[in-house]
């Protein structure tokens, strides 16, 4: 799930180890790990580390793991978005969150910045939207900024969070977290555009959310290419989760990750070693030319060997998961996966099934201890008891090589 995912990219490190985390939870690993897993300013992470040889560091985009003071309480959904009072409120907290990103967290650019998940941010209900131009147009503002010098840009998008959908196409694209803009950036195609070009195409309406994210790529590659960067930059293309199994260490932890990088990766070829997140920071450190400090190798590894094909590679063995109370290690072919929540929300799980079985309606209370907060969708959260059908075993066993979609419990 997004905080500790992302918690992981950046430092390379379990985010159980987070902080943050821990001085809530004494328990450590045995800990309920949800959205709580924020960056501490006196952590290392993978900006410092890149500051430290010599390369100019920025993010836009989604950050969702702590900034203090990015919110003003006083401006709710309800506010009026119009409200030059309110206006100024949203900017000076905005402007308080890219300071802290920049000051504590150690990036020398963030700009463009979604502190939350849109749903959530401290503006007006019409202002909480997905707005990828303005997104990627700092994006392209970075690029500008950094010639000359080595560069490391970390770009999470908002989109699609969650399944693709049609209505984003309604939203007003002069709304961003930081306040209204003048005018639409002109970096990407209009969303006008690209509903009509797959609607030419013959493709779902649905899929025109992806068809803005490719868009968004090509104007990063074309920029690059533009300021003769394009065969000397690594490109990674990620994510922090899958949908489908998402609040759990099912499918949602298979995720796709692509890189470019001419003339040290063969195109078209696949790696199938196994990989997670914690390795994002000890390859690019390593790439970089650098040693990354022993907080980020506990749990993380370089893929450069990998990625080069040395030939005196060592294998990583599994991965480890971890989210909510359910945890699992990841071989080539197994996946064991056990539950172990609380004895409190074990009681009120057991109460929920003589609940359901006594009215026939399904069980609403996931391993995470918390009833389904989607009050439109029947089940556990994210319908992963529908997607699954062993979700409530407590302990689970697949063959990845027969079974990859994770249906039938061995045990």
């Amino acid at each position: 799930v997004c905080t500790p995912s992302r918690y992981s990219l950046l430092t390379g490190r379990l985010a159980t180890r987070s902080p943050g985390f821990l001085a809530k939870n004494p328990a450590g690993a045995e800990g309920n790990i949800t959205w709580n897993s924020p960056l501490t300013p006196d952590e290392n992470n993978i900006a410092k580390e890149l500051n430290k040889l010599g390369y100019y560091t920025g993010i836009v985009g989604k950050w969702h793991n702590g900034a203090p003071g990015a919110f003003d309480n006083s401006v709710t959904a309800e506010s009026d978005p119009h409200d030059p009072v309110v206006l100024k409120k949203i900017r000076e907290a905005y402007d308080r969150g890219c300071a802290y990103i920049r000051e504590e967290i150690g990036f020398d650019f963030a700009e463009r910045m979604f502190f939350r998940n849109k749903e959530s941010l401290g503006v007006p209900q019409i202002m909480r939207v997905h707005n990828l131009e303005w997104i990627t147009e700092g994006a392209l503002n970075f690029i500008d900024e950094a010639a000359g010098q080595p560069f490391f840009l970390y770009m999470p998008l908002t989109i699609p969070h969650g399944q693709y959908y049609y209505d984003w196409i309604q939203d007003d694209p002069l709304a961003t977290p930081a306040g209204w803009l003048d005018e639409v950036p002109d970096c990407i195609p209009s969303r006008r555009e690209i509903v009509s070009k797959v609607e030419r195409l013959g493709i779902d309406k649905r899929n025109a959310l992806a068809t803005q994210m490719d868009e968004s790529v090509g104007a990063i590659l074309h920029k690059l290419a533009e300021s003769d960067l394009l065969e000397n930059t690594l490109i990674i293309f990620a994510s922090d989760h899958q949908s489908r199994g998402k609040f759990t260490c099912y499918e949602a932890s298979r995720v796709p990750f692509i890189m470019r990088w001419p003339g040290k990766i063969k195109p078209g070829s696949r790696i199938s070693d196994l990989f997670a997140n914690v390795d994002i920071p000890a390859t690019l450190i390593d790439i970089g030319g650098g040693q990354p400090p022993q907080t980020m190798l506990q749990d993380g590894i370089s893929m450069l060997p990998a990625l080069l094909q040395d030939s005196g590679y060592s294998k990583r063995q599994s991965v480890y998961l971890e989210c909510n109370n359910i945890r699992a290690v990841v071989t080539d072919r197994y996946k064991f996966i056990a539950n172990r929540p609380s004895a409190k929300i074990l009681e009120d799980m057991a109460a929920e099934v003589e609940e359901a079985n006594r009215t026939g309606t399904l069980r609403q209370i996931g391993w995470s201890g918390r009833k389904n907060w989607h009050v439109d969708e029947e089940g556990v959260v994210y319908s992963a008891d529908r997607d699954f059908p062993h979700y409530f075993d407590a302990d689970q066993l697949y063959d990845l090589q027969s079974d990859p979609f994770e249906q039938n419990n061995v045990i």
